[in-house]
Parts: C-alpha cells; sequence; structure tokens
C-alpha cells in the first residue's frame, strides 16, 4: 500500500535551530571505537529527510526516514511510536503526550529521551530498547498532502 507524500520541516514546539531537524540516535555498545554509535543527524536540512503519509486525521500515520537509514512511524490512534535504527533494529517507545501533537495536517514532534538522569521519568526510554545508555531525539514537523 502506497502512501502520500508528506513534507518535513522545522517543528514549532521548542526548537532550537530555525534551519535544522533532528531524526537521531546514540547508544553506547561495542559497534563503534570507544562504544559510542550515532545513526541520523541531529541537525539535518529537511530536505534530506523524507515522509510518507497514510488516512486522515484523526486516523492517520506517518512514516519518516532520515540519514543513515534511521525510520520513524508514528500512528495517531496508539502512543507507541517505533524507530527503525541499523544495528539494533526497530525499538518500540511511548514519548511523553506533551512531545508530540497530532493535527488535522500531521505531527509536530520534540522528543528527547534518554537513559540518564537528566531525563524524566516520562522521557526515559524502556528497558530493553537495545539503548542501555544514550537516547533518541525527534524534532519536526511533518505536514501531509
Amino acid at each position: 500500500m502506497t502512501g502520500r507524500d508528506g513534507s518535513v520541516s522545522v517543528s514549532d514546539l521548542k526548537s532550537s535551530r530555525r534551519d535544522g531537524v533532528a531524526l537521531y540516535a546514540q547508544w553506547n555498545t561495542d559497534f563503534a571505537p570507544g562504544g559510542l554509535h550515532v545513526v541520523g543527524d541531529p541537525e539535518t536540512a529537511p530536505r534530506l529527510v523524507t515522509a510518507q503519509c497514510w488516512g486522515e486525521y484523526p486516523d492517520m500515520r506517518v512514516k519518516v526516514q532520515g540519514p543513515d537509514d534511521v525510520v520513524l512511524v508514528a500512528e495517531s490512534d496508539t502512543t507507541v511510536m517505533m524507530l527503525d535504527l541499523p544495528d539494533l533494529g526497530l525499538i518500540e517507545f511511548i514519548p511523553p503526550p506533551v512531545s508530540y501533537e497530532w493535527n488535522p495536517n500531521g505531527i509536530d514532534m520534540y522528543i528527547d529521551m534518554g537513559t540518564g538522569s537528566n531525563h524524566s521519568e516520562a522521557e526515559r526510554l524502556p528497558q530493553g530498547t537495545g539503548i542501555a545508555q544514550g537516547g533518541i531525539l525527534i524534532r519536526m514537523k511533518v505536514t501531509c498532502a
């Protein structure tokens, strides 16, 4: 089933940069020297990120693909989002409700979740995600045509 093209732009929610979006994860593993593995890019030009949309609000689904083949899937009828990361595979997580907002045109996201004590309970990644130390950052607005 093919979707329709969406566009990615800088989010109006808490965005620290006006010209960059983020679809990014980092974790400590044996994959990289020094133990830090990074995929995606925390400061990406919106034109380098693609989006596909299915359905209409309030039953909408978006799939976003960024640098390093990082893929995010979000559906408006569930609080669970999925992030597909090279080497780790599919991660399911539940971002805090205040970190994203669905609307008739798409979704606005500023999701910053990690494993450290600098994150609140709601912002902590659940155990079993494969990210024992590290985190994810998703900052963008997806508009569906």
